[in-house]
């Protein structure tokens, strides 16, 4: 029975490789694991440097606030 989640299919060079695979070691997961976690810290932070640029826009303008659909569409969601 196939699963809920959908697959990804990237190639690295030796070092980025060898980096994850100490990492997934460290942290004793498996490597898809690992790759897994670093995919949605990386998300996570595009999305905080997104929402920063927001509020430092903000903070130079004279407006008092963003309506919704300026935030989602500057954050390119919903």
């Amino acid at each position: 029975m196939p699963g809920n989640h959908l697959r990804i299919a990237t190639v690295v060079e030796r070092p980025v490789y060898e980096a994850i695979h100490c990492l997934a070691n460290r942290d004793g997961v498996s490597l898809p694991e690992k790759v897994r976690a670093l995919i949605l810290d990386a998300l996570e932070f595009t999305e905080n440097a997104a929402l920063e640029a927001l509020v430092n826009a903000r903070r130079r303008s004279s407006a008092r606030s963003h309506s919704l659909s300026k935030v989602r569409r500057r954050l390119k969601i919903g």
